[in-house]
């Protein structure tokens, strides 16, 4: 006679550590979900905060959405983060930054001189920054955490800051990075699974050149992904932003020039009269030139 298995029971492997509390099981997470579920979901626009932003993502980013912000080092990708967050917590929402690089003393001076408040937000109980430290966890440890700190807490926004840290500090004998990728999928549908919203901060190594939307295969956990990209013009080098892909709706295909300034985000026009600027090469368009001969004259 065949032995029945027990429905309640979950096969394959499992993390479990050992303390002075005794042993703790962290199954495998790997949520249910489907477009349908999404259906049932509030998908209402997030605004960043900055009307320009908000134009080029037609309203903002979906609630119970998870949206990539990539770029090169230094381009804004965490305050452009942040920015969504700050909007949070003005509507009393709480928000979660896990930190993988830099620690939050820095993102606290860092974000005090582009105007985000974030030790306000945090004694205002809208924010909370948690370092991850590879000692103390594994990726599965790092998703139980993250379910625990949502469902306890009503946490409405999670950035990962960020998954390009999250990968190289876990990339080991055993864990690869299609596990990893597997890891962010199962947080990935958790969290919309429990109506929060997933920002994820990946950093591309190219400063200038050809463009790349991220070294680690994961575009496709993104329902939206932001791209901020440093250009070099008129022999000086600027900063551009765009969005290359919105899953629930229409987006703006033009990029804007960007910076960063003591006021916090500035956004400009879209950059109609530049061709090239993916490529890593801009160059005038020939109605581009010719608006500049006018000028000259």
């Amino acid at each position: 006679m065949p032995k029945l298995e027990d429905p309640g029971l979950k096969k394959g492997l499992h993390t479990y550590i050992l303390d002075k509390e005794g042993m703790k099981v962290y199954p495998s997470l790997n949520p249910d979900f489907s477009p349908s579920a999404r259906e049932k979901t509030d998908n209402a626009p997030i605004s960043s905060g900055v009307p320009e932003i908000d134009k080029m993502l037609h309203g903002g980013i979906e609630k119970n959405t998870s949206t990539i912000i990539t770029g090169p080092t230094g381009s804004g990708k965490t305050s452009l983060g942040l920015t969504f967050m700050k909007e949070a917590a003005g509507r009393g929402e709480r928000s979660v930054v896990y930190l993988l690089e830099e620690s939050p003393e820095v993102l606290k001076r860092r974000s005090k001189t582009i105007n985000i408040p974030v030790e306000e937000m945090i004694e205002n109980k809208n924010l909370q920054l948690i370092t991850v430290n590879r000692g103390e966890l594994t990726p599965e440890i790092f998703v139980h955490r993250v379910k625990k700190e949502v469902e306890e807490n009503d946490t409405k926004l999670v950035m990962i800051d960020s998954v390009t840290a999250f990968n190289s500090l876990f990339l080991d004998e055993n864990w690869n990075k299609l596990d990893l990728r597997k890891v962010l999928d199962s947080l990935r549908k958790l969290l919309i699974n429990n109506n929060a919203t997933l920002l994820m901060i990946n950093e591309i190594p190219n400063i200038t050149g050809d463009f790349r939307v991220t070294d680690d295969q994961i575009s496709y956990l993104a329902d939206n992904i932001i791209i901020l990209r440093y250009i070099e013009l008129s022999g000086g080098m600027q900063k551009a932003i765009g969005v290359l892909k919105k899953r629930l709706s229409s987006f703006e295909t033009k990029l804007r020039e960007f910076e960063i300034s003591k006021y916090g985000l500035e956004v400009g026009e879209p950059m109609e009269d530049l061709s090239g600027i993916l490529s890593g090469n801009p160059e005038l368009t020939s109605e581009g030139r010719s608006n500049s001969n006018k000028k000259e004259g």
